[in-house]
């Protein structure tokens, strides 16, 4: 489930060394931006984890899901069910989706994106219409890594992930165009393109090239439209300036039809509106003259918090172009508490040939700081982070219970299950992380980045250049890194399915000696 130990391997960290060092030279209380990536919504991170987290020796995450209906007409299946992606363990600034903390809806599809630094697209500055990068270092260059430093030019792919039922994948999209495909497979994707006017800073108006579509035909013929897209706008407090364009993190799945179009399955959307606000960090160091004494004057920087608006379609209702199958997706009419401007699904209503067969009935609380919360509760105690309406911040959407009634609603059968409490997580702003962002416990933490000491004598000639880096302790405690995890689901049959976790373990290559202290966890394993 999680990672207790990790080796980094001796180039990487003498180059980290160097990194460090010559930041130092240059200014020893600057702080350096952080590359711009926007990650796409919970709900599309929560559905990218179906495909690729199934349960096995390796991974040692399990595949769970509670199944709801079946669309079948020819040759196309959709199956529809709530999937468990939780099993990876919860991390502090993780965002529930709409069915609940660790668990995504598996109806439909999506192709989505992690855009790192500008949209692959974008006119003139993207990655595809971008200058091409360099392959030799050149003092008339200068300007061109100046413009990738800053984010006023692209020097990094995006990366694409699609799901949907019979295909999965993950791409990139090379400057000298085509798909690479990760891993490779013998679906063929192709995007389709248009140029538009929109404003980006203010009231400037830009030429923007947009992905409106993308197009997967299997091996077995089956055209997957995904046309519905969700935008998403980021913009991290603290900076100068920030884009007010929104981006398209996510195109969803509108359409599967046979390669006649004989058979199509349709796939309809509302809309929901809502705020998400992520941490990121920055930090500055200065010189200590002695290994054990605490650097006076030492600035981490200040935290820089990213909100992301997200403007995003919710599935409505799947249908065929026969009449035979129809579900619907029913929504609360009550705001979540813990996830401003969206809405927890409530129901799925299961329909053939127009009359209703089975409805599948969600009931949720919220996971707080100290305990579990009643979701009927109104949201009367709201704890915004910075006035960015995205939520009380140490509430999190959980799901208690699947009911599942007959046509009539005369009888029921039910789904339940159970978390661990043994501990509850924190803000999801806290700092309590160990180095992979689960929770350790570590409440005191006055920073994210972990408290180290660099020994630099004797280095490009400096002697007697010693270095404390970091003031938090991101050590593993696997105790606190279950907190909210499922551990029992009870079936309606009065049987149940128990689950135990315990972290995992890297191999270690001495990574030891004077250049970094054995208080530096990443690297031993250590608590200090």
């Amino acid at each position: 489930m999680l990672l207790e130990n990790c080796s980094i391997p001796r180039p990487v960290v003498i180059l980290l060394i160097l990194i460090s060092y010559m930041s130092f030279l240059s200014n020893a209380t600057a702080q350096t931006e952080l590359p711009t990536v926007t990650p796409p919504s919970p709900d599309a991170m929560s559905f990218q984890r179906i495909s690729f987290e199934n349960f096995n020796s390796y991974t040692g995450s399990a595949s769970i899901s509670v199944p709801l209906a079946n669309v079948q007409v020819g040759p196309i299946n959709v199956p529809v069910s709530l999937s468990y992606v939780g099993s990876h363990g919860i991390k502090v600034e993780e965002v529930a989706s709409e069915v609940g903390l660790g668990w995504s809806l598996n109806a439909g599809g999506m192709v989505s994106r992690t855009i790192r630094g500008m949209p692959d697209e974008q006119t003139n500055y993207g990655w595809l219409d971008g200058d091409p990068l360099p392959t030799e270092m050149d003092v008339s260059q200068v300007d061109l890594f100046e413009d990738i430093a800053t984010g006023q030019n692209d020097g990094e792919a995006d990366l694409y992930s699609y799901s949907a039922p019979g295909i999965s994948g993950s791409f990139l999209m090379p400057k000298s165009g085509g798909i690479f495909q990760v891993p490779m497979s013998s679906n063929e994707i192709n995007p389709s393109a248009r140029s538009i006017s929109s404003p980006i800073h203010g009231n400037e108006s830009n030429n923007w090239n947009e992905f409106q579509s993308f197009e997967v035909i299997s091996p077995e013929g089956l055209i997957y439209t995904f046309s519905k897209k969700e935008e998403l706008h980021s913009h991290t407090y603290g900076t100068a300036t920030s884009v007010s364009k929104f981006k398209i993190s996510s195109w969803h799945l509108t359409q599967i039809s046979d390669y006649n179009s004989d058979h199509i399955v349709y796939f309809e959307y509302d809309w929901q509106n809502g705020d998400d606000t992520n941490t990121a960090y920055q930090v500055s160091y200065s010189q200590s003259p002695e290994k054990n004494i605490t650097p006076i004057g030492v600035s981490f920087g200040v935290p820089r918090y990213s909100v992301t608006k997200v403007h995003k379609p919710v599935l409505k209702r799947i249908y065929d172009n026969h009449g035979v199958n129809s579900i619907l997706f029913v929504r609360d009419t009550i705001p979540r508490c813990d996830r401003g401007g969206t809405y927890a699904l409530n129901e799925v209503q299961v329909y053939k040939y127009g009359r209703r067969v089975a409805r599948h009935q969600l009931l949720y609380s919220y996971f707080d700081r100290d305990g579990i919360v009643s979701y009927s509760d109104p949201c009367t105690t709201r704890s915004d982070f910075n006035g960015t309406e995205d939520g009380d911040m140490y509430l999190r959407l959980k799901l208690d219970e699947v009911k599942s009634f007959n046509d009539t609603d005369t009888d029921h059968q039910s789904h339940l299950f159970t978390y661990n409490t043994s501990y509850y997580l924190p803000s999801r702003y806290s700092y309590a992380r160990d180095h992979w962002g689960f929770y350790n416990g570590e409440e005191d933490n006055p920073s994210l980045f972990p408290k180290q000491y660099l020994d630099l004598s004797g280095f490009q000639g400096v002697e007697g250049t010693h270095f404390f880096i970091g003031d938090a302790n991101r050590g593993v405690s696997t105790d606190h890194a279950k907190a909210a995890v499922l551990t029992r689901i009870t079936y309606p049959t009065g049987g149940n399915t128990q689950l135990i976790y315990e972290s995992n373990e890297a191999a270690q290559h001495g990574l030891v000696g004077d250049m970094i202290d054995e208080s530096v966890t990443i690297a031993d394993g250590s608590s200090g």
